[in-house]
């Protein structure tokens, strides 16, 4: 589990840690981790704020399945989930069925690149980062990061929901 205000952040494969320098803040949840990326075809569920300035500003939930364990040209430090990701939605966390999170919204691959590109027509495909390459960023900034047996499932999903998104929140960059 982590605990205290660190967040991930993605932008152009150059991943980064950010910290809230507000002492007082504090998240009211903490959300577990898991050692591996679900196998596909196993449900997945996603939490961000999409389009805030249009939407409202709060957590908004998505499902979908885990469809591939790569993600562009092959790449191994993403998957492929069937959930949107929308702007907004990149660098929230995908969590497996056990409220544990496994992987951080990355990229969408839209169908119009494909279209022009292939000259097919696709759904969109949309891509995270593997859990274990969250680890590995959290640790090379000596941040612990353990996995725990208990995720936050409880036999209702829409209390699970409500649980992460007290741990989700939402960052606007401000201008210098």
């Amino acid at each position: 589990t982590l605990d205290g205000a660190i967040f991930y952040y993605m932008q152009e494969d150059d991943p980064k840690l950010l910290e809230v320098v507000d002492p007082g803040w504090r998240s009211s949840a903490v959300l577990s981790v898991s050692p591996k990326v679900p196998r596909r075809a196993e449900k997945v569920w996603t939490l961000g704020y999409p389009f805030p300035h249009l939407l409202g500003e709060t957590v908004k939930y998505g499902e979908g399945v885990v469809s591939s364990h790569e993600g562009f040209y092959g790449d191994e430090d993403k998957f492929s989930v069937t959930a949107p990701i929308r702007p907004g939605l990149s660098g929230g966390p995908v969590l497996d069925e056990s409220g544990k999170v496994c992987g951080i919204m990355d990229a969408t691959l839209k169908a119009q690149l494909v279209l022009t590109q292939s000259g097919h027509v696709s759904p969109e495909s949309n891509f995270a980062v593997k859990v274990e390459h969250v680890r590995a960023l959290l640790e090379k900034h000596g941040i612990p990061c353990k996995g725990t047996d208990q995720g936050i499932k409880t036999a209702d999903r829409a209390d699970d929901v409500e649980t992460a998104a007290r741990a989700v929140v939402l960052f606007r960059a401000a201008e210098k």
